[in-house]
């Protein structure tokens, strides 16, 4: 490896919130971490250095002891050893802890020194998964209470990222986090089967998900943390995606699986579980359905991604023969849409179904309801012109708006996204609307004393009149649908069609 091989790792350790955090501090706090990481370099390359971390007596010195673990691996109690002595070093030098904390990036170009390495190597990122141990231990102690409410998001977020990097590059053998990875030698343990001392990849995989779970859990209530409370939506949201994605992205999801590194595997069940609480408490409420949509396809299923796109198909069938005038054949298309639908959620779940948003046609079954009780002279005799289908779409669209803003997402990203969550609003709306009045309507409304039934509009009626009769019912029932959503207790709009789980803290 060389130092280039540890810029993703380094923009990873010094983006998202941890700007936000290091707002707080002076403005000589940076510079007072550097000089505090040149003594740490001092303090590990002096000839003390073998006592002061409790090295073993074989060991010489701290790169010798790393170099172990290419070869012969130190056993898991001597790392625990060593972790447990960086954990009162820590303890005992405050500035040391905060650069560590505040300062990963700096700590990341430090790491060859220390590691007697010429450049970045595999052993520096053994040495920065202690580090990062030892900085979630010593400040999670119950003893540090004032630290563990001001600093336990940057030790979670430090020790997550640092553990799971060889994880986003699993299956990539161009990777040269992977250039020494060669478990099919029964003699050469791999640094990352051994980063915690001889066979203890299982070790490594169970520090990894626990990393995980807890910096989601301090992103799930990050407004409480006041160092997380100032970060902005694009850096809480660049987190979460390093927390379900690879490289950040929409894109591949990031596994935590007990396979080799150079063996790809699909999404296990704790990767599951963490992708459905970052769904519900996060992505749907801030309308990010591009990642929603990229989560729902990596499901454990053949073609899930053409699965849960399917029902598109008979949609834009229904919406193109409504054009053409044939609107009973449309409303049987909208029907076998939902029907769909239906098979997609039976097939694939809840997450497979998500970016339907399927709260939205069922709220807007409450506005065809409604419609349907009021007296028929809104059909009978239709109102023409735009004006109130668009006063209501605008109303909707504007109520969806300052949802996403209230759930902190930016002011741009608020109003593309709510644009989003509209249309698909306004494709349901149409699409109940259309089974409404074509095969519910008939059966149901009441009959105008002098006036055609409302099945006639949609028979031998002028097209222009029909039309007007389904923006106006798609309207109203669009409105109804995103207005009806302050009866529900805490949830989005775009929230699973579900009212209860089974999670701690719901």
């Amino acid at each position: 490896m060389t130092a280039a091989d540890s810029l993703e790792l380094a923009e990873r350790l010094s983006g998202g919130v941890l700007a936000a955090a290091r707002a707080n501090r002076s403005p000589e706090a940076p510079g007072t971490d550097e000089r505090v990481l040149d003594r740490l370099v001092t303090t590990c390359r002096a000839p003390d250095a073998v006592d002061l971390l409790g090295l073993p007596d074989r060991a010489a010195s701290l790169p010798a002891f790393l170099r172990e673990t290419r070869s012969a691996p130190p056993t898991p109690a001597e790392i625990a050893g060593v972790i447990d002595r960086l954990t009162g070093l820590l303890a005992r030098d405050r500035p040391l802890l905060l650069a560590v904390l505040f300062s990963p990036g700096s700590l990341l170009k430090r790491l060859p020194e220390i590691a007697g390495e010429d450049g970045w190597s595999e052993l520096c990122w053994v040495l920065l998964c202690w580090l990062s141990e030892a900085a979630w231990d010593c400040v999670s102690a119950p003893t540090r209470e004032a630290d563990r409410r001001h600093f336990l998001p940057l030790a979670a977020r430090l020790r997550f990222l640092v553990l799971s990097e060889p994880m986003r590059h699993r299956a990539d053998m161009n990777s040269p986090w992977l250039e020494h990875y060669a478990p099919e030698l029964a003699n050469h343990y791999d640094v990352y089967a051994a980063a915690f001392g001889e066979d203890t990849w299982f070790d490594l995989l169970g520090r990894c998900r626990e990393a995980r779970w807890n910096w989601q859990a301090q992103l799930d209530a990050h407004q409480s943390a006041p160092l997380l409370a100032q970060a902005g939506a694009s850096e809480i949201e660049r987190e979460l995606g390093l927390l379900a994605f690879r490289t950040g992205r929409a894109g591949r999801p990031l596994v935590l699986s007990p396979k080799p590194l150079d063996e790809p595997d699909g999404v296990g069940a704790d990767d599951r579980a963490v992708i459905a609480e970052i769904t519900d408490r996060h992505l749907l409420p801030r309308f990010q359905l591009g990642r929603v949509l990229a989560l729902a396809s990596a499901a454990p299923l053949r073609w899930s991604l053409a699965l849960t796109v399917l029902p598109l198909a008979p949609a834009a069938a229904a919406v193109t023969l409504a054009i053409l005038g044939r609107f009973t054949a449309a409303a049987q298309t909208a029907l076998g849409c939902y029907a769909l639908i239906g098979l997609v959620t039976v097939v694939g779940g809840a997450r497979m179904s998500a970016p339907w948003l399927l709260r939205v046609p069922a709220a807007s079954g409450v506005g065809l309801v409604v419609l349907l009780a009021l007296h028929p002279t809104w059909w009978n005799v239709p109102k023409g012109g735009w004006g109130t289908p668009l006063a209501l779409l605008a109303l909707s669209f504007g109520y969806l708006v300052i949802e996403v803003r209230n759930h902190g997402v930016a002011a741009g990203r608020a109003i593309a996204r709510a644009s989003v969550v509209t249309v698909i609003g306004a494709l349901h709306a149409f699409l109940v609307s259309l089974i409404g009045l074509v095969v519910i309507a008939p059966a149901y409304a009441e009959r105008p004393d002098n006036g055609p039934r409302i099945a006639d509009w949609f028979a031998s009626a002028p097209h222009s009149t029909s039309w007007q009769l389904l923006t106006l019912a798609a309207a109203l029932c669009l409105a109804v649908g995103v207005f009806s959503q302050i009866l529900w207790e805490d949830r989005p709009i775009t929230a699973s069609l579900a009212h209860t789980n089974w999670r701690s803290g719901s």
